[in-house]
């Protein structure tokens, strides 16, 4: 039997472990298909099973990852209508999320996110999309809690992933661009603008690049 102990250990070994494969989920570096390993990925995060599968549960839940019977689990496919019903809700929920961030938003919030764009603009400059992606799934979910809405925050948070998780992402200096933009509008408290901006960042091309995906894909 586990005692108490063990159990919050185990406990802060799993939210370990599930923050470092949540990472590489959403940066790319483990692919859609791809199978999880338990004893490689054990091995690779110095833990035991215990708290990797208590990881792997929880991405399971988020449906970053899926279980299939006798094959073991791997990173999510997703089919072509899951790609558009994600992409949908993102659409909706999160400009209104932005809106609500600009009456909302903390000055250590607007620090966070100045951090962020400056960490972003180094990765590009050491051309890391991984790294990239990484801040850029982080740029939106300090927004999404900036909105001080824990049930629309709760959607996103499960959602905004998922579309990095498929590389949907616009060429890194556009979206640099966009990011820039819409703290802008943070700052001054716009959110109208800032609702707009995310609106267009999100439906412009990487929309376009969504269609193109799904058309690739037959």
């Amino acid at each position: 039997m586990i005692d108490e102990s063990n159990a919050i250990l185990f406990d802060d070994l799993g939210t370990k472990a599930y923050k470092k494969l949540k990472e590489m989920i959403i940066s790319g570096k483990l692919k859609p298909g791809q199978k999880l390993n338990q004893v490689q990925l054990a091995n690779q995060l110095g833990i035991s099973r215990t708290p990797l599968l208590q990881a792997m549960n929880r991405l399971t839940s988020e449906q970053l990852t899926e279980t299939i019977p006798r094959r073991g689990t791997r990173v999510r496919v997703f089919t072509n209508n899951d790609l558009l019903s994600i992409f949908e809700i993102r659409g909706r929920l999160e400009p209104f999320t932005c809106e609500q961030a600009a009456k909302n938003i903390s000055s250590d919030q607007i620090l966070k996110l100045q951090e962020n764009i400056s960490q972003m603009k180094v990765s590009i400059e050491n051309n890391d999309e991984a790294q990239f992606k990484t801040l850029d799934n982080e740029f939106h979910t300090l927004i999404i809690d900036s909105s001080n809405n824990t049930f629309i925050a709760e959607i996103l948070e499960k959602y905004v992933p998922l579309m990095h998780a498929v590389n949907l992402l616009k060429p890194m200096e556009k979206s640099l661009q966009d990011h820039k933009n819409i703290l802008d509008a943070l700052i001054e408290n716009d959110s109208l603008s800032a609702s707009q901006l995310m609106y267009y960042h999100i439906y412009g091309s990487t929309k376009n690049k969504l269609i193109q995906l799904l058309e690739n894909r037959g």
